[in-house]
């Protein structure tokens, strides 16, 4: 079996996006040195977007069943 870890990230103006992180690797991202969150772009995978504008993340966690038949 495999885990794979995706993030669902719900922005202000109501979009939704899917990213191939766990949501404290993009937590790290999202923040600056000082530890508050950045207000400009930033890119995941293709996507651009502020994190200012993120209003919530949900955690999405997909377990791959890997079977051998040999």
């Amino acid at each position: 079996m495999s885990t794979s870890y995706k993030t669902k990230v719900f922005m202000d103006s109501g979009k939704e996006y899917i990213i191939n992180k766990h949501p404290e690797d993009l937590i790290e991202q999202f923040k600056n040195q000082e530890g508050n969150a950045i207000n400009s772009f930033i890119e995941f995978e293709g996507l651009i977007i502020n994190p200012s504008h993120v209003s919530s993340l949900e955690y999405i966690e997909e377990i791959k069943d890997v079977r051998y038949d040999g």
